[in-house]
């Protein structure tokens, strides 16, 4: 199974749906799946899931259907923070150019005590993978000191950095103001993908555990960051849009122009293994007027740029749409030709 097929789409705001499995499930199999949520007052809440396909669901006959129920107060143990990228962007991690390696920071606060060998795992998904120029002995720094790690990846990716048996890379900080952070910096990665809406979520599972004792006690956090193209690549570039401009009940199309006195920012070399898209977004939903677009179809556009392909993403506006997170928002991808 390909699991960077699946597509995670917010129904409604009490419903999610996983699509695009791209082989048959094997009778007998275990499917898992984990998510964070935020309950603002009575922590009591039902769990629904209909396997089956969409007519079949939607027929309220699902071929597995069952229930379960959850009475729990869950206070999870944030010992992670200030987790960032090359672009200093608060929970968003940066996918670098070509040729450009990326980096994660972190700080880590145990909220615990942990001692002589303590050690952090970092468990997310196989797209993040460690480049050629990745050494284990000088790529991960604690504190800007270098310390050995890991970095592993199968059907996902796993970080390590551990203590040594007589040290604490990760100590609890005193009851006293200030308290002591670890900052930690893993340099040489790479991310495959960027995030979007439905492919390539990048979930960090961190683990922290006390020492190398058998049984230590484990400090457990799960952060979801998205992961951005290198920003403010196109510096020549500017945006130049119109407003729907209603004329006698008529509505006339949108124009985008996007104009450079630069020309060669046009001249960049496309490999064959990479396209030239246009991504274009807006809070204002796209599809408005529109009644046949859905989501992942044909737009209805034209370009002077001859581009190859038009789609239309929708985003979810039961999410928190700001300036920062884009992602959420309508989009319209427009591929451009190889030259």
């Amino acid at each position: 199974m390909n699991f960077n097929s699946l597509i995670y789409t917010v129904v409604n705001l009490q419903t999610i749906q996983i699509s695009g499995f791209t082989s048959i499930i094997p009778s007998g199999s275990v499917i898992t799946v984990t998510m964070r949520v935020w309950i603002n007052t009575n922590p009591i809440f039902n769990i629904y899931v209909s396997i089956d396909n969409i007519a079949h669901i939607t027929a309220l006959a699902p071929i597995i259907y069952g229930t379960a129920s959850a009475t729990v107060t869950a206070t999870p143990s944030t010992f992670i923070s200030g987790l960032t990228g090359n672009g200093n962007e608060m929970n968003k991690l940066t996918a670098m150019l070509d040729g450009t390696t990326s980096t994660i920071y972190f700080s880590v606060t145990p909220s615990s005590q942990t001692i002589a060998g303590s050690f952090l795992l970092i468990y997310t998904s196989a797209n993040l993978v460690k480049a050629s120029s990745f050494n284990s002995a000088t790529s991960c720094l604690i504190n800007n000191v270098t310390q050995p790690c890991s970095i592993t990846t199968s059907t996902y990716t796993k970080i390590a950095i551990y203590s040594s048996s007589s040290s604490n890379l990760f100590p609890q900080p005193p009851p006293l103001p200030p308290p002591a952070t670890t900052t930690v910096q893993i340099n040489q990665v790479v991310f495959n993908y960027a995030s979007s809406h439905s492919y390539y979520i990048y979930h960090f599972y961190f683990q922290l555990t006390a020492s190398l004792a058998s049984q230590a006690s484990v400090q457990k956090y799960l952060v979801s960051p998205m992961v951005v193209q290198q920003r403010n690549q196109l510096i020549s570039f500017q945006n130049y849009f119109s407003n729907n401009i209603n004329n006698t009940g008529n509505n006339f199309m949108n124009l985008i122009r996007l104009v450079s006195p630069n020309i060669s920012e046009w001249q960049n070399t496309i490999q064959t293994y990479q396209k030239r898209i246009i991504s274009v977004f807006t809070y204002q939903d796209w599809s408005n007027g529109l009644a046949n677009v859905s989501s992942y179809s044909s737009y209805p556009c034209l370009s002077n740029l001859a581009g190859t392909t038009f789609t239309f993403i929708q985003g979810s506006n039961s999410l928190n749409l700001t300036t920062d997170f884009p992602l959420n928002w309508d989009r319209i991808n427009i591929v451009l030709p190889g030259t």
